[in-house]
């Protein structure tokens, strides 16, 4: 070959190598635009032939070129809704699949069978407010599954059955609800098992529409499953524990405090569960027959207590309760929610029926229970006196006729 044709040829080569950079270039621009550009692109690169489309599709190739497409970006798409299998069938070489920023709330198939090779699949930054269990079922090769910054508030967690192959997913967004179905999530950050696919944002996931709203989904999470552990809700308590709100610590921290409402009203309890949440803020026990005892005690083992609520208890005002349990509601005024409603139940003959606790007199309610007992012991000793009288009585009369007539007294002859 002279060094003309090698010339020649080595200028075709550059020119050729500078087409597809170029197109590749402008490729990666198509969708970088805020509005649809209404065309398609391709680029035949070394790692396989490329398209993107900005706007829909375009009758821009021929069905020789669309079977030979491997990598695919759609963005802009016209409509709110994609269909996968009508869409995606002239694309059968697929291995990577990429859908972006468009209006898309709903998958509405199944992607099809024929995307066997489909290793990478990104649906990101779309409207997508559900994904189907099956949507992917068909999808037996797949590596890579972005559905990041969409409007998803909930995913079952994806199966080894249908993705055997996964090792990554993208989940990033602001609208999730914290509940304990996503306990899944939990489990991938503590499983040792090489073979398990890993959630690779999710310290950029966010609680959202539900509770917790701005709150880290994995801390908000573990708190949830810590609560689901504590709570005594077994029997015989039957509590219900609930997650209330999160809250974030002062100034730089960046610790969750959780605030939890226990609820053991109305369930028959003498006694407050053995082991409450740690991080217990409201406590109701209406309805119930615990001693004041154990509510104190419940108050030292559990210092976040911030809330209590004690009415609708049958408690009993005498003078060997009442004073000790006005301490208590002393003791605990800011933190007793419904003082007003924490009444003297019904004993029979009592003035202070339905009087709030906090109310009584405590000088008046000893004095009258030392009052009763004194007129109990007077009466008891007014009771004895008179039997000593009888039996003094008893005696003399004895005496006299056993004096008088030589006779005996009964009781004697039937004494063995």
């Amino acid at each position: 070959m002279d060094a003309f044709h090698l010339i020649a040829l080595t200028f075709v080569t550059v020119l050729s190598l500078y087409r597809v950079v170029s197109a590749g270039t402008k490729l990666g621009e198509l969708c970088a635009s805020s509005t649809a550009q209404n065309k398609c692109m391709s680029a035949n690169k070394t790692d396989g032939y490329r398209v993107a489309c900005s706007g829909g599709f375009r009758e821009d190739y021929s069905v020789e070129d669309y079977f030979l497409f491997q990598m695919l970006t759609l963005c802009h798409w016209p409509l709110d809704h994609f269909d996968p299998g009508v869409s995606l069938r002239p694309y059968p070489k697929l291995v990577k699949l990429t859908i972006t920023k468009s209006k898309i709330k709903d998958i509405t198939s199944e992607f099809p069978e024929f995307l066997h090779n489909l290793k990478t699949l990104n649906l990101s930054h779309l409207n997508l407010e559900r994904v189907k269990y099956s949507t992917f079922k068909y999808l037996t090769s797949l590596e890579v599954l972005d559905l990041s910054y969409n409007k998803l508030n909930h995913l079952y967690s994806p199966t080894t059955e249908y993705l055997p192959k996964l090792k990554q997913i993208w989940l990033a967004g602001e609208f999730w609800f914290c509940k304990n179905d996503l306990f899944w999530l939990l489990l991938l950050q503590v499983s040792k098992d090489p073979s398990t696919f890993k959630v690779m944002d999710s310290n950029r996931m966010t609680c959202g529409g539900y509770k917790y709203i701005g709150k880290p989904v994995i801390p908000v999470l573990r708190l949830l499953s810590d609560l689901e552990k504590e709570c005594p809700s077994s029997p015989p308590d039957y509590c219900v524990c609930t997650l209330d709100n999160v809250v974030r610590g002062r100034g730089a921290s960046f610790y969750l405090h959780p605030v939890i409402t226990v609820d053991c009203s109305y369930r028959g309890l003498k006694m407050l569960p053995k082991i409450l949440p740690h991080n217990t803020t409201t406590l109701l026990v209406q309805g119930n027959q615990v001693p004041t005892y154990a509510l104190d005690n419940a108050f030292q083992r559990n210092r976040n207590i911030a809330q209590l609520y004690l009415g609708a208890n049958p408690w009993r005002c005498n003078c060997l309760f009442a004073p000790a349990f006005q301490d208590f509601l002393i003791k605990y005024k800011s933190l007793i929610m419904d003082l007003s409603d924490i009444k003297c139940s019904y004993q029979q003959n009592d003035e202070y029926y339905l009087t709030p606790i906090h109310d009584l007199p405590r000088n008046t309610l000893c004095r009258n229970s030392t009052t009763d007992m004194v007129n109990f012991w007077d009466s008891l000793n007014v009771l004895l006196a008179s039997l000593i009288v009888v039996i003094i009585l008893k005696f003399i009369y004895d005496y006299i006729m056993y004096k008088k007539y030589g006779r005996i007294p009964r009781i004697i002859t039937l004494l063995p």
